[in-house]
């Protein structure tokens, strides 16, 4: 056996086993997601990874409010609902940031509503709760109003909202066609034994609104953290007490030299 065969080998066995650690259902999504792998090996109640997450006052990290934006993250019906193949459906945000491929996606653009698409590619959500900024061009400062962005988007979620971010509206009532009313029911009819519930946990109400939706939503891509790896050890061995020196190659301590250094690659400038 030549030793590229045996490379191969190896290579074939440790996606056998990664496979295998990853098959779990995520609990309380919707079914459509029932079969979503991968995601528990990242998401941690509350991030415990080094470092400063960027958590607002007004937005307190709570167990409540993260199982409600884990439901939420995985329901199609967050967004406008499209007629595909026959079928309704609709969009979620693991839509584009899959769990199975680390929160991201593995095409240039990812389709939304009606299959149209924009311009930029899904990033990963891991550990993104420790950035600055969000999107490729940095508009958003935090990740509530991040959140709000592809809810709104025409070409992502398409829901089109005249009433103001943070109201309540009657959801029960039958409400003009761009009111955030037409967002809050339909969650509601889709999901009846989920919502009410997770909503009186989270907040003290079984009440919806825009506001209420993106901070569950921060809560929980907040817990999407990766831990343990070799690099982590090595990075925690440069910036925090512990970690590992030895913990990664002499090659690879050059990569992450020329990876940050503004002079040369500049990698860093945009993969934080």
């Amino acid at each position: 056996m030549t030793v590229r065969q045996i490379a191969q080998g190896l290579c074939l066995l440790a996606c056998c086993i990664f496979i295998s650690a990853c098959n779990k259902d995520l609990p309380n999504e919707p079914k459509a997601f029932s079969s979503a792998q991968g995601a528990d090996r990242m998401i941690s109640p509350i991030p415990v990874t080094p470092g400063v997450m960027r958590i607002p006052d007004n937005n307190p990290m709570t167990p409540e409010k993260i199982a409600l934006g884990k439901f939420l993250f995985f329901d199609k019906m967050l967004g406008v609902p499209f007629t595909q193949n026959g079928k309704t459906t609709g969009i979620a945000c693991a839509s584009c940031h899959s769990p199975e491929r680390a929160f991201s996606d593995n095409v240039m653009v990812s389709p939304g509503i009606n299959g149209l698409t924009g311009t930029r590619n899904a990033p990963t959500l891991v550990n993104t709760g420790y950035n600055i900024d969000y999107t490729w061009d940095g508009k958003y400062h935090n990740y509530e109003a991040q959140a709000f962005g592809p809810i709104i988007n025409p070409v992502e979620m398409g829901n089109n909202f005249n009433s103001t971010p943070g109201t309540y509206g009657d959801y029960l009532a039958n409400p003009g066609g761009n009111d955030t009313a037409v967002l809050f029911k339909r969650l509601l009819v889709n999901h009846p034994g989920e919502y009410p519930g997770l909503l009186m946990k989270a907040y003290g109400e079984a009440a919806f609104s825009v506001d209420r939706i993106v901070k569950a939503l921060a809560c929980f891509e907040r817990t999407i953290v990766s831990t343990g790896s070799p690099f982590d050890e090595y990075n925690k061995f440069l910036h925090y007490e512990g970690g590992n020196e030895s913990a990664i190659s002499l090659s690879a301590k050059r990569g992450f030299a020329l990876f940050t250094d503004s002079t040369k690659t500049n990698c860093v400038s945009c993969h934080s």
